[in-house]
C-alpha cells in the first residue's frame, strides 16, 4: 500500500456504544486516499471487538491496542506516530464525520502549502473561504473575530511534519489542543475552512472536567502569559488577554443570567424581596 494522503486517527477507551457510526461514517468518505488508524487505550467493552471486526473487511484499517492506559492526549500522540500520510485528521470515536468532511479539508489546506493546520471554525458570513493567515493574523482573527484556537480536535486537519515539529501534544490536560493550534499558529500559517464539516456528539458519557469552564479559562490565561514571554509568539498578547478575559467574564455574566431567569423560584424571591 502506497503512503496515503491523510491519516485519520481515532483513539478509543469504552466506546462501544459509538465507535460503529464513527467507524461507519470513516469508511462512508467521498475521499478514499486515507489510511484509517483506530488505538484503543485498554477499553474493558467491546470497542476492541468492534474495531478489529472493520479492519477485517478494509485493509487501509489498522487497529492498536495500548498495553497500560494513556489517557486522552498522550494516546492522541500515539496514534499520531503511527501515521504515515502528509496529513492527519482526528476524528474522536463518538464523533461522526460527513461524507463531505476529508474531501473538503484536503482541498483547503491543499490550496496552500506553507499552512501547517487547517481549522473549521469559519463564521463571519461575508468572506469567502478556505483563507489562510499568517501566524500573527491568526492570533488577530482568534482573539478579535472567533475563538478558532479553541476549536475540538475533530475540527483540524494537520500536516503530519508541522504536527511532529511541535512534539504534538503536550498532554496538557482538558486544554491540550487550545495549546497545540497556538503553537503550530506560532510558526506555521493557519487556514480557515468552512464551518459545520463534523458532527460532535454531546452524551452523558464524556469526561465531566470538560463542563469545568472556570478551571479551563483560567489554564488558558495561564498558557498565554507564557506564551507572551516567548520569543515565537508574533504578536503583543497582552491587549488579546485582556480582551480575552473580558469575553470570558461576559459569556459567563450571560450564562449566570439565562440560568436565574430559569428558575422561578429564585428570580420570584428575588422580586418579592424587592
Amino acid at each position: 500500500m502506497s503512503q496515503p494522503k491523510v491519516s485519520i486517527l481515532t483513539t478509543c477507551y469504552n466506546r462501544a456504544r459509538f465507535l460503529d457510526d464513527a467507524i461507519t461514517s470513516v469508511l462512508a468518505q467521498t475521499f478514499e486516499d486515507f489510511e484509517y488508524i483506530i488505538v484503543d487505550d485498554g477499553s474493558t467493552d467491546e470497542s476492541i471487538e468492534i474495531a478489529t471486526h472493520y479492519a477485517k473487511t478494509d485493509q487501509r484499517i489498522k487497529v492498536y491496542v495500548n498495553e497500560t492506559n494513556l489517557g486522552d492526549y498522550p494516546n492522541r500522540n500515539r496514534a499520531a506516530s503511527y501515521a504515515t500520510g502528509e496529513y492527519i485528521k482526528y476524528i474522536d470515536s463518538d464523533d461522526v464525520l460527513f461524507p463531505h468532511t476529508i474531501d473538503v479539508m484536503v482541498r483547503c489546506i491543499d490550496s496552500f502549502p506553507e499552512a501547517g493546520i487547517g481549522l473549521s471554525a469559519a463564521s463571519i458570513q461575508e468572506t469567502r473561504y478556505p483563507i489562510c493567515l499568517k501566524p500573527a493574523e491568526a492570533f488577530h482573527f482568534n482573539f478579535t473575530e472567533t475563538d478558532i484556537f479553541g476549536r475540538a480536535p475533530g475540527s483540524a486537519i494537520i500536516r503530519r511534519s508541522a504536527f511532529e515539529s511541535q512534539q504534538g501534544f503536550s498532554g496538557l490536560r482538558q486544554i491540550g489542543d487550545f495549546e497545540c493550534w497556538l503553537k503550530l499558529a506560532c510558526y506555521y500559517p493557519l487556514v480557515v475552512m468552512p464551518r459545520d464539516l463534523y458532527w460532535a456528539r454531546i452524551h452523558p458519557e464524556q469526561e465531566q472536567h470538560y463542563d469545568d469552564f472556570e478551571t479551563k479559562h483560567e489554564m488558558k490565561v495561564q498558557v498565554l502569559n507564557k506564551l507572551k514571554e516567548s520569543a515565537i509568539c508574533p504578536v503583543d498578547l497582552e491587549p488579546f488577554i485582556r480582551e480575552f478575559e473580558l469575553r470570558y467574564h461576559k459569556s459567563r455574566a450571560r450564562t449566570k443570567l439565562k440560568h436565574f431567569l430559569a428558575t422561578p423560584a429564585r428570580w420570584s424571591g428575588f422580586l418579592r424581596a424587592s
